[in-house]
């Protein structure tokens, strides 16, 4: 056997058939059988009823203070569970359409991982709250404005405008991440098998129904019976008169230093899983975590910006006399314009020191995504670009590369109809209407193209550390 993992090179007969990267070999199987069935009746039933009440579990979470993700590994679990249950159910005996001559069946045999990858790829797209929601809500409760509709007010749920606008974002965004996955694949991308039950233990399917109930049961100590114990601030019960401690070991407004948690959301909150990221990804993390501890308190202590004036960590904007900011001062009623005489008459824009470094350090990890990008992997997608389009007859390519070459490729218009559907009906939701969200049809344009010079960096950030920076696609397109 030769060892050049993964590349398409033989040595005499003999086919490399395995994977370069080490924990691709261990977990994920060389073989695939594409006479799996994938558009069953259990795909149709679970994917379009899981997306709907994901979609709103994960909107109602967003306006939690302490915002719950559910991980995508979870939903895979859940409906691989529903899949089985549903395949041991359910008869197999077909159904007849009536008035057709169509018939279907409702258990086409055991639930493979074809139905379940397609299951999970059908139920997260619920997961992706849409930034306009966010927006109407912002324009409701904070300036009282709701969308007008040839002169009539109406509520948002049932506002034409509002419609053009989330459905605009609902296109755009799925849009943008379809093409990073298809029209890129070649740079980013190019699985299970059938379990023997061991003869002493637990299957994997029954080591899952344990887990689930174990963390099911932990997670509700602190969710429910305990919620104190999600942040246990020990400096603070000894010394609960002094500022200086509530400041440096508050878990709610501080700086949490000797504060514990029992509570996995508290655990991984600078992290959505530690468990599954790469020890590089977390180390990293950790860094920049550990750098705030060190520059927040002393920019603090040292009133940097004035920031002793205002809360240690806060979300709230603030005014220079330490009140919340009162930004119907600065806008013009009717219309919400920027109002130039009222903010200079007013006061300037305060943030308090930790929320003001996160902001900055968020802007610094999108300039470092494409630095890290261009020294680290620039000239290997230079090779695939030349591997993938002018024609060269090298080609650099694993087991999965070749397993995946024998199903057809979605169609590239596909992506691109997707992108510029969302574009067209944003346009059309800003500039018509009386142009209500302000934001002139270049603003869309700019903000797409920002989003498709990111696109390639931060697709291979994703593919290769797990994560992306802490500004996602979405969020750098709004």
């Amino acid at each position: 056997m030769c060892d050049c993992y993964g590349h398409a090179c033989t040595d005499g007969d003999e086919i490399t058939d395995d994977s370069p990267i080490e924990q691709v070999r261990l977990t994920v199987p060389t073989t695939d059988d594409p006479t799996l069935p994938a558009l069953t009746f259990r795909t149709w039933v679970l994917g379009p009823i899981t997306c709907a009440i994901l979609a709103f579990v994960s909107l109602f979470f967003l306006y939690r203070q302490n915002i719950i993700i559910i991980p995508d590994a979870c939903v895979l679990m859940l409906l691989l569970a529903l899949g089985k249950l549903m395949a041991s159910t359910l008869p197999s005996k077909p159904v007849k359409v009536p008035g057709t001559r169509w018939s279907f069946s409702t258990n086409p045999g055991p639930f493979d991982l074809k139905q379940n990858g397609l299951l999970t790829v059908l139920a997260t797209s619920g997961l992706d709250s849409p930034y306009a929601v966010t927006i109407m809500a912002a324009r409701k409760i904070y300036y009282k404005e709701i969308f007008k509709f040839l002169g009539w007010i109406t509520h948002d749920s049932n506002n034409p405008v509002a419609w053009l606008w989330l459905c605009g974002n609902l296109y755009e965004i799925p849009g943008i991440k379809s093409l990073q996955c298809g029209a890129l694949s070649p740079y980013l991308v190019y699985l299970s098998t059938v379990e023997v039950r061991p003869k002493s233990g637990v299957s994997k399917f029954q080591f899952f129904l344990i887990a689930t109930a174990a963390s099911f049961a932990y997670a509700v100590v602190p969710g429910y019976f305990f919620p104190t114990i999600s942040a246990l601030s020990i400096v603070c019960w000894f010394r609960k008169n002094s500022v200086t401690a509530q400041l440096i070991s508050s878990g709610r407004r501080g700086f949490a230093i000797g504060s514990f948690a029992f509570d996995w959301n508290a655990i991984s909150s600078y992290l959505p899983n530690p468990l599954v990221f790469p020890m590089s990804t977390i180390i990293n993390n950790a860094i920049g975590l550990l750098l705030l501890y060190v520059i927040c308190p002393i920019a603090y202590w040292t009133d940097s910006n004035n920031a002793r004036h205002f809360p240690f960590f806060s979300q709230q904007l603030f005014d220079k006399s330490g009140h919340h900011y009162n930004v119907s001062k600065v806008l013009n009623k009717g219309d919400l314009t920027f109002n130039q005489k009222g903010y200079e008459n007013y006061s300037d824009l305060y943030m308090s020191v930790v929320y003001l470094f996160l902001t900055g350090f968020d802007f610094a990890s999108i300039t470092a995504t494409l630095s890290h990008f261009v020294v680290f992997h620039a000239r290997e997608v230079w090779q695939q670009f030349k591997q993938a389009y002018l024609n060269s007859n090298a080609t650099i390519e694993d087991v999965h590369n070749r397993l995946m070459k024998k199903y057809d490729p979605v169609p590239q218009w596909w992506f691109y109809a997707i992108i510029v559907s969302g574009i067209f009906l944003g346009i059309l939701s800003c500039e018509g209407f009386g142009k209500q969200l302000q934001l002139p049809y270049w603003g869309i344009l700019l903000a797409c193209l920002l989003v498709m010079i990111f696109l390639l960096p931060l697709g291979v950030l994703q593919a290769t550390t797990g994560q992306v920076s802490l500004f996602s696609l979405s969020s750098l397109y709004h």
